[in-house]
């Protein structure tokens, strides 16, 4: 079994092409929307790595109704 915590926004949600690369380093979607001291792009590529280090997994999806849901995905102990 396993531990599922998500967390939903209501923003304009992250294009198909992109959802699989916003978890690498850096990797932003669009800096021409980026202001001064947003972050470096990196708060996912970390969630995704401490995920993985306890053998889970971080999952991201696009919500039908607009924004996106985000999972961390545990094993139970």
């Amino acid at each position: 079994t396993h531990l599922h915590l998500t967390v939903e926004d209501e923003g304009p949600g992250i294009a198909p092409e992109h959802l699989a690369k916003v978890t690498e380093p850096y990797y932003r979607v669009d800096r021409a929307r980026s202001q001064p001291g947003e972050g470096v792009g990196l708060g996912l590529s970390i969630a995704k790595d401490i995920a993985l280090m306890h053998h889970g997994e971080l999952l991201l999806v696009n919500r039908p109704q607009g924004g996106l849901a985000a999972t961390l995905r545990l094993p139970r102990s």
